[in-house]
């Protein structure tokens, strides 16, 4: 109640220290009081509100509100999308990725439509919206950029035969997983450079140079990021921990799902690059583990590997 009286008046820190304050007590009552983990001086702490999220265009919106109906009008999703040219761009250039080749390439809006179907435009309108903001001449920008693009495509290679049900959503969950990364490294660009540089030397986990730098990592940024583009609350919370998610438990479907089919992606990724071209972060499973959960040999893990190699 504090908090929501006084959110006008209340500086960020002042509201931080009121909810670090109510926890401590709900563990002490609870028996379960620790103190507080001190931050050390030397850790930059982030603002939220100086961090370079972009806005999604109007005509992104509208998209999205209307691939969200129940029965969407599809004249009026193309002429939205005609109304918005690095949409429209970005959604036939998808249309026309390794992820969906065709014999006959795709030059306009509504066959872009037909090839990825409604619920990849979701994907078109986060692709168009990042690529605004993020700086092609950053070597952390390129990185990761083409690191969401891969794992998405591993995310839909592994789901088709694992979890075909959900092969689009995991496409999708792939290309939004790292945007906390990426805005943070449009924020702070000589900094991700040097992280990225680091991190591949050393063969150290970004999340953790974090952690180190900030005092948080890119997930607990994505939430605030993944909330621009109104994404599905299962999405965020899944995305908001998935470098500290804890070990998958034994139920097979659900988030428990998602998050193995990520990890997979993850360690074929590794697998598939020289560290020059890695982005080193915490992968909670092992590939063991993985296999087992998804009930699958290394023969499929083979197949999955070449398709993407020769995809990308």
């Amino acid at each position: 109640f504090l908090i929501l009286e006084n959110k006008d008046i209340l500086e960020p820190t002042t509201t931080l220290t009121v909810i670090t304050n109510l926890f401590d007590e709900l563990r002490r009552r609870a028996g379960e009081w620790s103190p507080p983990r001190q931050i050390p001086e030397h850790i930059m702490a982030i603002d939220i509100a100086k961090l370079k999220i972009p806005a999604v265009s109007p005509d992104g919106l509208k998209a999205l509100e209307l691939i969200s109906r129940p029965d969407p009008d599809i004249k009026q999703l193309e002429r939205t999308i005609l109304l918005d040219p690095i949409l429209a761009s970005t959604l036939i250039k998808y249309a026309n990725s390794p992820l969906y080749r065709r014999a006959n390439k795709i030059t306009n809006v509504p066959g872009a439509i037909r090839v990825l179907g409604l619920r990849n435009i979701r994907s078109a309108v986060v692709m168009a919206t990042m690529r605004a903001l993020a700086r092609p001449e950053a070597e952390a920008n390129r990185a990761i950029w083409g690191h969401s693009i891969d794992i998405s495509m591993l995310c839909k290679l592994i789901a088709r035969e694992t979890a075909p049900e959900m092969a689009d959503d995991m496409e999708f969950i792939g290309l939004i997983h790292d945007l906390g990364l990426l805005v943070l490294a449009n924020t702070f660009p000589a900094r991700y450079n040097e992280f990225l540089r680091q991190a591949r030397l050393e063969n150290t986990a970004i999340d953790e140079l974090e952690l180190g730098e900030f005092g948080q990592q890119h997930d607990m940024i994505v939430r605030h990021v993944l909330e621009k583009f109104r994404i599905p609350d299962e999405y965020i919370v899944l995305l908001s921990g998935f470098h500290t998610h804890e070990p998958l438990g034994p139920e097979r479907g659900g988030a428990n799902l998602q998050l193995a089919i990520l990890d997979l992606a993850h360690h074929l990724w590794l697998g598939a690059l020289p560290r020059s071209a890695q982005i080193p972060e915490t992968i909670v499973e092992t590939v063991e583990s993985l296999q087992q959960r998804l009930g699958i040999a290394d023969d499929f893990m083979e197949r999955v590997f070449e398709e993407f190699s020769a995809r990308k």
